[in-house]
């Protein structure tokens, strides 16, 4: 038998509970950075130390004892994933360089280059904070992959001129908390090389998990609410 009652309590109780699944929807905020007009990007700051900077279309460090840093400050604070992938190149060393990629808020930074106060060719990627370090020889243009969820990063590096993969690192800690991240920070060092070192190319997905507002809340208890009240009229 028709029931108008039970029609428009079936109805608002499906609007309302559509309503709530629309706003635990996940979304991906895109960071793309070519970094070719020499210019520090919106979200971005820079720190500079001697002959470094971004200069040719680049995050370049030039010998001796350049270092720059490019830190991406405006990160939202629900997220679920980051993404991180770049180009970079160092070049020989017997007192290091290097590019480093740090996470501000985590116990870990993730670099790939020539050891610094190491005598001759000692090349070397790693995953700070008690990660496992790992020693590739070759100089070369490398692209890097990056990925952080809770209690894990991974970091590869890809030697660009062999098409080959140069090291895979994994490392899980607990202390690794994406609701602690307050920024990234990408980094070209040198310290006595005789080429330069640079950073480019840096791309970023950042995967937020949406928070119900409180009006979505409210409209899932008014959805339980009338599914109760069909049921009730139904038995009746």
């Amino acid at each position: 038998m028709f029931n108008r009652n039970r029609v428009i309590a079936l109805a608002v109780s499906a609007f309302c509970l559509v309503a709530i699944q629309g706003t635990a929807g996940a979304a991906i905020i895109q960071v793309d950075e070519n970094l070719n007009d020499n210019l520090v990007p919106t979200g971005f700051s820079l720190t500079t130390t001697n002959t470094a900077g971004l200069s040719n279309g680049r995050l370049e460090a030039t010998a001796v004892n350049g270092s720059t840093a490019l830190a991406y400050n405006t990160l939202p604070g629900n997220l679920a994933q980051v993404d991180i992938s770049y180009r970079a190149r160092f070049g020989y060393s017997f007192w290091g360089t290097y590019t480093v990629v740090s996470l501000g808020g985590l116990p870990i930074t993730l670099t790939h280059g020539a050891n610094e106060f190491t005598h001759g060719p000692n090349n070397f990627a790693t995953i700070g904070g008690g990660g496992t370090t790992t020693s590739p020889f070759n100089f070369s243009t490398f692209e890097y992959a990056i990925t952080v969820v809770d209690g894990q990063v991974s970091f590869t590096g890809t030697d660009t001129a062999t098409n080959t993969q140069a090291f895979s690192l994994v490392h899980a800690d607990a202390g690794i908390l994406l609701a602690n991240i307050n920024q990234i920070s990408f980094r070209s060092h040198n310290t006595t090389g005789t080429e330069p070192v640079w950073l480019d190319d840096i791309r970023m997905q950042l995967h937020t998990v949406e928070v119900p507002a409180p009006g979505a809340l409210l409209l899932f208890g008014l959805g339980i609410a009338g599914l109760g009240y069909a049921r009730r009229n139904r038995a009746a």
